[in-house]
């Protein structure tokens, strides 16, 4: 099993999941004040292949072997992609 490149708190981690899902409706309203940073934070600060990735992984729960496989990409680049995107709206990527 491939092992994470980083970790996120659960309550950062569900906010994401929460913000992604979101942006894939592009409707921000239900969220808190802390989720519609985030979610702005993503719409503005990640490009669209990031966010599809993020949604991928923290919404549908696959994992980054089997996103790069959905994708037909590399682990290594769905896990650069992730950790761009999380070091984009602010968290610091662990590895």
């Amino acid at each position: 099993m491939h092992k994470p490149c980083y970790r996120l708190n659960r309550v950062n981690v569900n906010d994401l999941a929460v913000c992604t899902a979101h942006l894939r409706r592009g409707d921000p309203s239900g969220l808190n004040d802390r989720q519609t940073a985030l979610y702005y934070a993503l719409d503005y600060r990640t490009t669209e292949r990031q966010r599809e990735l993020m949604y991928l992984y923290y919404n549908c729960g696959l994992n980054q072997q089997q996103i790069a496989q959905r994708k037909h990409i590399a682990v290594s680049t769905v896990c650069r992609t992730l950790q761009r995107a999380a070091a984009n709206v602010g968290f610091r990527p662990k590895c």
